[in-house]
Formats: structure tokens, C-alpha cells, sequence
């Protein structure tokens, strides 16, 4: 006791040392697999969203993989098995494609984009709140939940949506029918009943009738809507007026079937307006795009700099 007494350091260092071995303990057994399963599951949902991202723009990923990009095959080498060199080749530019929806997807969470596609960075909680109780916020959500529009360009790209997304339960209108081939097809799915061809050559819908007597054809001007809508509801309109058709042209006749039609599902040919699409960004896509235009710059610059040395 009297050592004790007078020397009272050896017990603080002990009490320290054990603090010290508590601390460690709890980080070894509890604070470090919680923090390890945390990073997982970031992990998990990141790749998750780049997976989802990519499957809307029409690649195919095998799930087993762990970063989802390495084992990309495109769609079209699949079903048509063409030859390994066209195989390599399409594949190659599929990752490239798909390395930079993943790029674009993390420069919409970095902008914090709102559900309705409105940039909310830099903007404060209650001006949040503002965006979510405006018009611009409700009529964005609107268009989303509205009717859904599908841009092909030719043939074989129009007549796979009549597999894709046709149904017994559908009534569908083709505009642009020609001779009847598709609205055969539209009929092979739904139904004779169901389906309606019409075109403004009244020689087409004479030898469409001739071809398929059972299929209901009529010669209408795909612009009278009041004269379309007196024939039926059609929740899903396919819509070929010449693919090569002038925009000044095409894009008022598929506002006016939405606003006024409503189908659930607009399909439309149309090589112009395909070519447009493609060409659109949203601004997240934009600057991924000038950030990694920027990166390759400073990387070629840097290499013809150690070439010179």
C-alpha cells in the first residue's frame, strides 16, 4: 500500500493500457466488418444502378460479374451470332458506351438530379421544397408517367417492337400502313378485331384489303384526328409515314396523337428523328462527355511530352 501510495503512476498507465486494449477490440470485432459491410453495399447499389443504366441503352451484362463492364455483349451478336472479328469490334464500342453511361450516371448523382430531370446543385433546402411544389416539377413527372415514345429507323427495328410490346389485351392503329404487312403482323398478336391499318393512297389500302380481307383497312389522312378517334380507342398507335419524312413534319403529328389520342405506347419509323435522339444529351451526359474529352487531351499531351524527352 505504501508503494501504491507513492507511486500512483503504474496504475494510470495500466487503466490506459487497458482503455487501449478495449478500443482496439471494438474496432477489430465490431467497427471494422460494420464499416467493410457499409462499403459493400455502396458498392452493390452503385454497380446495380450502372447495370440498370445500361440495360435501358440495350446492352446485356452477366450479372456474376464483379465490375459488370468486362463481360458486356451486345445484343445483336447474341441473336445473330455474326463472326468473331464484327463480334470483337462491337464490343469494344458497346464498353466504350457503356463506360460513359457510367461516367454521365455519376455526374447525376454529383448534380443531385431531381426525379423529374431538374438539376437541384447548389440549391438550398427550401428552394427544394419550391421545386417540388412547382408546375415545372408536376408537368415534368407528368410527361415521364405519360404516353412512351419508340424511335425506330427501319424495317426490322419496327416490326421487333411488334413482338417487344404487343399484347392479346392491346388495340393498336397503324398509320402509314401500305400494303398491310405489319398490321398483319399486329393482327398475328392481338387479333383481326383488334387492329386497324390506315393510309391515304387509296391504291395501297385496295390491295392491302385484297391481301387481308379479314383485317379492318381504312383510307384516312393520318392528320384528321377526328376522324381517327371516331374509329376507336387505341391504346398503343404504330405510326410510318415514310421514314425518311421531313421533322417539320412528324414531330407536330406525334404531339398531336399524344395530346389528343393518349395512347399508352407511340412506335414510330423514322431514320431523322433517330439520328436526333442520338445525337441528345442531358447535361450530367454533356459535361461527362467535356471531362473526359479533357482527360484524354492532357493524356495525349503528356505522352507526346515524354516522346520529345
Amino acid at each position: 500500500p505504501l508503494m501504491e501510495a507513492a507511486w500512483p503512476a503504474p496504475r494510470a498507465a495500466a487503466a490506459l493500457g487497458g482503455c487501449a486494449c478495449l478500443l482496439w477490440a471494438f474496432s477489430a470485432l465490431v467497427a471494422r466488418p460494420a464499416w467493410k459491410r457499409l462499403r459493400r453495399s455502396r458498392e452493390c447499389r452503385t454497380t446495380e444502378a450502372i447495370w440498370s443504366t445500361c440495360r435501358r441503352k440495350g446492352h446485356l451484362i452477366k450479372q456474376g460479374d464483379n465490375n459488370g463492364l468486362s463481360s458486356l455483349r451486345p445484343q445483336e451478336f447474341v441473336e445473330t451470332e455474326a463472326s468473331a472479328q464484327q463480334a470483337s469490334a462491337v464490343v469494344s464500342a458497346k464498353q466504350e458506351v457503356c463506360s460513359g453511361a457510367a461516367a454521365a450516371l455519376k455526374h447525376r448523382v454529383k448534380h443531385r438530379v431531381c426525379a423529374c430531370g431538374a438539376l437541384l446543385e447548389g440549391t438550398k433546402p427550401h428552394d427544394e421544397v419550391a421545386h417540388m411544389n412547382s408546375t415545372r416539377h408536376r408537368r415534368n413527372l407528368k410527361a415521364l408517367s405519360s404516353t412512351k415514345l419508340v424511335v425506330t429507323e427501319n424495317w426490322a427495328e419496327y416490326r421487333r417492337m411488334v413482338r417487344l410490346h404487343v399484347t392479346a389485351a392491346d388495340h393498336i392503329c397503324e398509320v402509314g400502313c401500305g400494303r398491310g404487312v405489319t398490321t398483319e403482323l399486329l393482327a398475328r398478336r392481338c387479333g383481326t378485331r383488334r387492329v386497324l391499318g390506315i393510309d391515304l393512297s387509296e391504291k395501297v389500302i385496295a390491295l392491302a384489303r385484297e391481301r387481308y380481307p379479314e383485317i379492318r383497312f381504312e383510307v384516312l389522312n393520318a392528320l384528321d384526328l377526328s376522324a381517327v378517334r371516331k374509329l376507336g380507342y387505341f391504346n398503343k398507335i404504330f405510326v410510318d409515314i415514310n421514314g425518311s419524312r421531313e421533322l417539320e413534319t412528324l414531330l407536330p403529328l406525334l404531339e398531336a396523337y399524344e395530346t389528343v389520342l393518349k395512347p399508352a405506347l407511340l412506335v414510330v419509323k423514322s431514320v431523322r428523328l433517330k439520328q436526333l435522339m442520338l445525337r441528345c444529351r442531358f447535361v450530367w451526359e454533356a459535361e461527362a462527355e467535356a471531362e473526359a474529352a479533357t482527360e484524354s487531351a492532357a493524356a495525349t499531351a503528356a505522352g507526346g511530352g515524354c516522346e520529345e524527352e
